[in-house]
């Protein structure tokens, strides 16, 4: 018997997008046919809203709950208001914002879905040009948040100093925040959101929404930030330029998104799953 797919949930860097940053034609064909047979199609990314919300306009997503921030935002494209939002305190921000500042590495913070920054450096530069948004350097007072991020993000220039900057951010400010580790090509990143945040529980809020059960749930992703939402879904597939204890926590794994590991994936295991609207559609 095949299992019924309601939903599908694509991280973008590394996963939906390729390494030059565009979505390939048998990426975008196949997500077109998912949507006619009923199928919610829906991006899960620690990027910023309209970071996601620009690449869901590119592939036809339209008015469906889109998940940002790695979890912090949940907001239907086309609306203004979100469904949920969950941001770091501004106290606890703005400390944390400092201890990155004494430490001497790049940081970056986000509110009301715009790009803060200290000043502009290499790193905004990069960030910028690979997430199409522009930065506001606010210079002291980046310190002093006005109101609770949906997420600070560091970057590291090796892996050395990304595990220094978990350890210390683990030891300094413990079970306060949630971090988990992204990656693009030339860069390694460290996200940071609010305790109880991350993309499984969003994507959990989402089906809540929809009427959609967990288990007709479809994700795709390659980095550490996937993990809880591979743990929240029936059915997960890992890309192939995902590290080994990434893959190891999905149910599949594919190519790489270099190599269509997406549309691969339907095209050796599709048969194994019927792709229909959500059950409530279905008894509607």
């Amino acid at each position: 018997m095949k299992k019924t797919i309601s939903c599908i949930a694509f991280d973008l860097d590394g996963t939906l997008l390729r390494s030059d940053g565009k979505v390939s034609e048998a990426t975008r064909s196949l997500i077109s046919l998912l949507q006619k047979k009923g199928c919610l199609c829906t991006i899960a990314t620690g990027r910023m809203f309209q970071s996601a919300a620009a690449v869901a306009r590119e592939i036809s997503l339209f008015r469906v709950p889109l998940i940002a921030y790695n979890g912090s935002l949940l907001r239907v494209l086309g609306e203004k208001s979100s469904l949920f939002s969950w941001g770091i305190p501004k106290e606890l921000a703005g400390e944390l914002l400092r201890f990155c500042k004494k430490n001497n590495w790049y940081v970056q913070s986000y509110l009301e879905d715009r790009l803060l920054v200290e000043e502009k450096s290499y790193w905004t530069e990069y960030y910028e040009n690979l997430a199409s948004v522009q930065a506001h350097a606010l210079g002291e007072a980046f310190f002093s948040p006005s109101g609770d991020p949906l997420k600070i993000l560091l970057a590291a220039e090796n892996e050395e100093e990304h595990a220094l900057m978990i350890r210390s951010l683990t030891e300094r400010f413990g079970d306060t925040i949630f971090l988990a580790g992204s990656h693009t090509p030339g860069a390694r990143f460290l996200e940071v959101v609010a305790r109880g945040v991350n993309k499984g529980k969003a994507l959990e809020k989402l089906c809540e929404h929809q009427g959609i059960s967990l288990e007709e749930t479809l994700v795709f992703g390659d980095s550490e930030n996937d993990v809880p939402l591979f743990e929240s879904a029936a059915v997960s597939v890992a890309m192939g330029n995902a590290a080994p204890h990434v893959r190891n926590r999905a149910t599949y794994g594919t190519e790489s998104n270099d190599q269509e590991g997406i549309a691969l994936f339907f095209e050796k295991h599709g048969e194994q799953f019927s792709f229909e609207p959500s059950g409530i559609s279905r008894s509607a």
